[in-house]
């Protein structure tokens, strides 16, 4: 099958790469290795209400491309307010907003004096920083794990694989956050109507010369003058699909350098509501051997008996290789110690990100010794093809809004380098 461009991927990226060289009277096919479009952005319909498994929030509305997006088809969206939280300690009691906020302002301190270490491990920057600390006691150093546990979810990675000076590097939009009550998924679905969409298209290998891509795929071969490379960095970093000739060793080196984080959720449902309902979040300071601490109170939002628990790095990738009754019993064990009207859930689902083979993992994180030099690195174009993706993006890295813009960013240098020859 021939087109002008391909597009290889159907996520946030690819789409967007793909609407915009369509609405530009291109020739364009998008390759897509799963049965669905959105990539990383999945809503789970199999509770009987919508569940976000991988991205939730637009981050900072203002200005946001996707804020826009929503716009156009009317999405309902709902406002997150981070710090509408209840607390409690691991032995079940309740800790105050002032003792959680005093806490907070301690350990925001020692984040910003561990990032001038340099580019280390946070682990290790920050250990160097608490060892400068006088009479920290048993109770200081759980809430210090616990705010350090809510870092290593946001940032889908340990503090042993992220770099210390570059945990906070990257740009932000202004404005709060906001959710899809009905799932994510609407986005994707809405920026996929009219493309030409292969699915079940697993791309095994990628010729590029000068005048053309080959491209052979699980099903078949396809020929275009020019591609755009929306694969997930996880899936890159495999090294299962093979281009020939081999990548640039410089855009190789970033691609080793940079590092694939990974978050995941456990979604419990249960028969009743057992908790309030009026707080976005249940937080939860965990006793050492604990893992789980961080419920979005989704019955706040969808007036649905459910809960979402959180887990980042390493403790979300173990939680991949544990059985569905372990992790429901290791999930509900916060909330047993918590709410006396407890009753365990009737229903869980979880996702796998770095278990999904084609995603290997969330998205992009700077482990120490790597830098935003490295995604822009691997924004560059090599010959006739194009790259895209949220790993690519040296401003918004690991975002869907991210994602989307160096997909409208790839397609625009393609269209430019045409314009020109």
């Amino acid at each position: 099958m021939k087109a002008e461009v391909i597009v290889i991927g159907a996520g946030m990226a690819g789409l967007a790469a793909g609407k915009w060289l369509q609405d530009n009277d291109y020739d364009v096919i998008i390759l897509e290795a799963r049965d669905r479009v959105g990539g990383r952005v999945y809503t789970d319909h199999s509770l009987g209400i919508p569940i976000d498994l991988g991205a939730s929030w637009i981050h900072g509305i203002k200005d946001n491309p996707i804020t826009d997006l929503a716009n156009q088809i009317n999405a309902k969206r709902i406002e997150t307010d981070y710090d509408e939280m209840i607390s409690f300690d691991y032995d079940g009691s309740s800790i105050d907003d002032k003792t959680v906020e005093e806490y907070e302002d301690w350990h925001e301190e020692l984040l910003e004096s561990a990032a001038e270490e340099g580019n280390i491990p946070m682990s290790e920057a920050f250990e160097t920083v608490l060892a400068e600390e006088d009479d920290l006691d048993e109770t200081d150093r759980r809430f210090l794990t616990y705010l350090n546990r809510t870092i290593e979810i946001t940032a889908a990675g340990s503090f042993d694989e992220l770099s210390a000076s570059e945990l906070d590097s990257d740009e932000e939009f202004d404005g709060p956050d906001v959710l899809f009550p009905n799932g994510y998924s609407e986005i994707p679905e809405y920026l996929a109507q009219n493309l030409n969409i292969q699915f079940n298209q697993v791309v095994k290998k990628i010729v590029y010369q000068n005048d053309q891509v080959i491209i052979e795929t699980s099903r078949g071969q396809f020929t275009c003058e020019a591609a755009i490379i929306t694969l997930p960095l996880g899936v890159l970093k495999k090294g299962d699909i093979v281009f020939s000739p081999p990548l640039p060793k410089k855009k190789m080196a970033a691609l080793q350098r940079l590092k694939t984080g990974t978050l995941n959720k456990v979604v419990l449902k249960f028969e009743k509501a057992f908790w309030p309902k009026d707080p976005d979040y249940i937080g939860y300071v965990p006793a050492e051997h604990e893992h789980h601490q961080e419920y979005l109170n989704y019955y706040h939002y969808s007036n649905k008996p459910v809960l979402i628990d959180f887990l980042g790095g390493h403790h979300a990738r173990n939680m991949e290789n544990q059985s569905e009754s372990e992790v429901k019993k290791l999930a509900e064990q916060p909330l047993k110690k918590i709410f006396s009207k407890f009753s365990p859930a009737t229903e869980m689902i979880r996702s796998k990100w770095n278990s999904d083979k084609f995603a290997c993992g969330t998205y992009v994180i700077l482990p120490p010794g790597s830098s935003l030099a490295d995604i822009a690195e691997l924004s560059k174009t090599v010959g006739n093809l194009y790259f895209a993706g949220e790993a690519t993006h040296d401003e918004y890295p690991g975002t869907v809004h991210g994602a989307y813009l160096s997909g409208v960013r790839a397609a625009q240098e393609l269209d430019e380098e045409w314009d020109e020859e």
